[in-house]
C-alpha cells in the first residue's frame, strides 16, 4: 500500500473507555514501562552484553541489532516473562474481569499479568514465539528520537509510517487517555489498532494480521534522575473491538517496550524487549523476520524527525518563501555560489525560495499537508536543510503535536 492509501478510512468506532477501564490502562502501562525500565538498568550495570547462550543475533541495522530467545517452543516467552518480577516493591495492576455489566464474561486486558490470580488474555504459555530483544544506538538526540518515533494522533502516524517504513498498514486511535502538552509534548497514551503491511510476495500467500494494543510514548526520568524514553506496544483486548476473522483477518500479539537514553552527545541507546506474535499459521521463522524488520525500523526516527523539522520550517516560512520566489523569478545566478548555470538552470529552495544550482542543493523526502498523506522529494539548499535539522524538535512537538486545547497547559 502506497503512502497516499494508508490509514484513509476508520474502521471501528472511537472507543469510550470507562474511568476503571481508564485506570486499568494506566496503571497497565506504567507497570510494563517500570519493569522493562529495571531490567534496561540491570543489563547496562552487568556491562550492557547479551548473553549469547540465551539469545541468537537474528538481525542488524545501523548500529542496532534484534536478537531471540533460544529454547523450545512453550517455553521460549515464558522464561523471559518472569524477568519481570525482579523489584518485589511493583505489583501487577488489578487486572479487571468486570467491567461493564453486560460484557464482564468477556473483557479482558492485558498479557503481562504477573499476578496468578488473574487470568490474562495473553498468559506466556498460550504463545510459541521466542522473546525479541533489541540492543544498540541511533545517532543523534533523545528528542529527536522521540519526535521520529511519535505517532499519537492520526496524521502524526501516517508521516511517520510513510517517513519510518515501521510495516504497519493501517492504523486507528480508538482511545485516547493522555495526549501531548506544552511540558510534555511527546507524551501519548491511549488504545489504537494497526494492521500490518507484508511484502508483496508474502502477502500473496498469508492472511492480513491486525492487532489492538495500548500504546505509550514519552521522555520521563528514573529514580536517579536520569532522562529516557519510552515507547510501548502492549497487547488489548475489550469486547467493543471484536477480532475481522469474519473478513480473512487474523488477530495477533505484541508487547514490546523500547527505552532509549542519551549515552553521548551524539549517540542514543536503545533497549527494547518483548515478542510478537502474528497468531494463526503463521511459520515461526517468517514471524521473527516481520517482527525483527518492524523493530530495525526505528533505526530511521532521526532522519524522521529532520524530514518532519523541515517540513515545519516549509510550512512556517510559506509566506516569506512565496515573496522571496517572486523577487527570484528573473535570476540566473545561484545565490549560494553566485555561478551561473550553463546546462541544468536554477532550482527554488522549497523552504526559502531561493534559487540555486544543482551543487547547492539537495534533494529531502518531506511529507506536506494534512489531507493526502504522501512522502515527496524536493529540492532544498544547503542552510535550509541545516537549519531544520538544528531546529529545537522540542518547539516543533509544541508546535505541530500539542492539541490546541492543550497549548496554554
Amino acid at each position: 500500500m502506497s503512502s497516499k492509501q494508508r490509514g484513509s478510512s476508520a474502521v471501528f468506532a472511537p472507543l469510550t473507555l470507562s474511568e476503571v477501564e481508564e485506570r486499568a490502562v494506566i496503571d497497565e502501562a506504567a507497570l510494563i514501562i517500570k519493569c522493562t525500565l529495571v531490567q534496561e538498568t540491570e543489563f547496562r550495570r552487568c556491562g550492557g552484553k547479551p548473553d549469547r547462550a540465551v539469545w541468537k543475533q537474528v538481525r542488524v541495522e545501523d548500529g542496532l541489532s534484534v536478537y531471540k530467545q533460544r529454547g523450545g517452543p512453550g517455553s521460549l516467552f515464558k522464561s523471559s516473562l518472569s524477568d519481570f518480577q525482579v523489584d518485589s516493591e511493583i505489583s501487577a495492576p488489578e487486572l479487571l474481569t468486570s467491567v461493564r455489566s453486560d460484557d464482564s464474561s468477556r473483557w479482558r486486558q492485558s498479557s503481562f499479568d504477573i499476578s496468578n490470580s488473574s487470568s490474562s488474555s495473553s498468559d506466556a504459555s498460550d504463545y510459541k514465539v521466542p522473546a525479541m530483544l533489541a540492543l544498540g544506538h541511533i545517532d543523534g538526540k533523545l528528542e529527536d528520537v522521540m519526535l521520529g518515533v511519535y505517532d499519537g494522533d492520526d496524521h502524526a502516524w501516517r508521516v511517520r509510517t510513510a517517513l519510518l517504513r515501521d510495516k504497519f498498514e493501517q492504523a486507528q486511535i480508538l482511545a485516547a487517555i493522555r495526549t501531548p502538552t506544552c511540558d510534555s509534548p511527546f507524551n501519548f497514551l491511549g488504545v489504537k489498532w494497526f494492521s500490518i503491511e507484508y511484502p508483496p510476495v508474502v502477502g500473496s500467500f498469508l492472511l492480513k494480521r491486525d492487532m489492538l494494543i495500548i500504546e505509550s510514548l514519552g521522555i520521563a526520568n528514573d529514580e536517579n534522575g536520569d532522562k529516557y524514553g519510552y515507547s510501548l506496544l502492549h497487547d488489548f483486548r475489550h469486547p467493543y473491538i471484536p477480532e475481522l476473522s469474519d473478513q480473512g483477518i487474523v488477530r495477533g500479539n505484541i508487547n514490546l517496550c523500547f527505552i532509549f537514553r542519551q549515552e553521548t552527545p551524539t549517540r542514543v541507546s536503545v533497549y527494547a524487549r518483548g515478542f510478537i506474535d502474528g497468531g494463526g499459521e503463521m511459520p515461526k521463522s517468517l514471524g521473527i523476520i516481520i517482527a525483527s524488520m518492524s523493530i530495525l525500523s526505528n533505526t530511521n526516527a532521526v532522519e524522521t524527525s529532520y524530514a518532519r523539522k523541515l517540513a515545519w520550517l516549509v510550512t512556517s516560512q510559506a509566506s516569506q518563501r512565496h515573496r522571496t520566489q517572486e523577487k527570484q523569478a528573473t535570476s540566473t545566478s545561484c545565490h549560494s555560489c553566485e555561478k551561473t548555470p550553463l546546462l541544468r538552470g536554477l532550482h527554488g529552495c522549497h523552504a526559502c525560495g531561493f534559487r540555486f544550482c544543482s551543487k547547492c542543493t539537495v534533494h529531502r523526502k518531506v511529507v506536506l499537508g494534512r489531507q493526502e498523506i504522501a512522502v515527496h522529494s524536493f529540492s532544498f539548499c544547503f542552510a535550509c536543510v541545516l537549519q531544520a535539522k538544528e531546529m529545537s524538535p522540542v518547539d516543533v512537538a509544541r508546535a505541530t503535536l500539542v492539541p490546541p486545547t492543550q497549548e496554554g497547559d
